[in-house]
């Protein structure tokens, strides 16, 4: 691999890493303020607003009616129920990059309350909490950015890998029949089917390891390759397809391709 790349895949999971333990530590102190709250009525920073006002009303609601801790019993548990989400998305943010986006959707969801709270009632002292919130939804934000970048740099060391395996097993001994050449061709023909999903994104096109052409969206392209055996592949700046194996033959051949927006990244399809 590339060191450049290795270096920047390097740099982009530290920062997607802390961003999912930020998502925890959201999720640890929201758990740890319903119990603080309930008990000293003190709460932590950096913690769902929305589990906060949970926990305060359950504490009204159980003075309203003479100290019955049903009440705070209840919207206790619904306060947890509220943050588990966050923990949802540490754990399966690990290896699907989709649920950092979520985290991020949620806490951005949770400081628009935070914030409406300040505007309209006057909570002055929130004001930190809205600092702290917006800090919050910063890292998210970096460690989704860092995730898309990731994707990118994986279909680039992919199509790289693919491309130095294919230039070793192109280079036949001496003597021998190169079996990436042939004194036959026949015609490639390419056509990705016009759709919504990754509509701007340009597909890169692979034979044996060596680029033949861009192929952008309802667009076809049409290559003149080898009869011998060969090995295509496609990918894009967030994605790559699968390698596909087109059998040695001298009758032209056709293949669809077409994207599918997966939750974090981009599939590649070829049909």
């Amino acid at each position: 691999m590339n060191s450049n790349i290795n270096v920047r895949r390097m740099q982009a999971e530290k920062t997607y890493n802390s961003a999912r333990s930020w998502a925890l530590l959201v999720f640890v102190l929201s758990v740890v303020n319903v119990v603080s709250i309930a008990t000293s009525e003190t709460y932590f920073l950096f913690s769902s607003y929305v589990s906060q006002i949970l926990t305060v009303m359950g504490l009204e609601f159980s003075a309203i009616y003479e100290g019955n801790s049903a009440f705070l019993i209840v919207f206790g548990v619904l306060a947890v129920l509220v943050a588990v989400p966050y923990l949802l998305c540490f754990i399966f943010s690990k290896k699907h990059r989709g649920w950092l986006i979520a985290a991020l959707v949620l806490f951005s969801i949770d400081t628009l309350i935070l914030l409406v709270d300040v505007v309209s009632v006057g909570f002055q002292s929130g004001i930190i909490d809205v600092v702290l919130h917006g800090v919050t939804i910063f890292l998210f934000a970096a460690g989704v950015g860092k995730g898309k970048e990731l994707a990118r740099l994986e279909a680039m060391a992919q199509a790289e890998a693919f491309e130095a395996q294919s230039a070793q097993q192109g280079d036949a001994p001496e003597g021998e029949e190169n079996p990436f050449y042939s004194d036959t061709y026949r015609t490639l023909t390419l056509t990705r089917k016009k759709a919504f999903p990754a509509a701007l994104v340009p597909f890169v096109c692979y034979i044996n390891g060596q680029m033949v052409g861009v192929l952008k969206n309802g667009e076809t392209l049409s290559v003149n390759v080898p009869a011998t055996e060969l090995h295509l592949l496609v990918t894009a700046d967030n994605g790559v397809s699968p390698e596909v194996c087109i059998p040695a033959s001298d009758m032209s051949v056709s293949y669809t391709v077409r994207a599918k927006m997966g939750f974090s990244t981009l599939q590649i399809i070829i049909e």
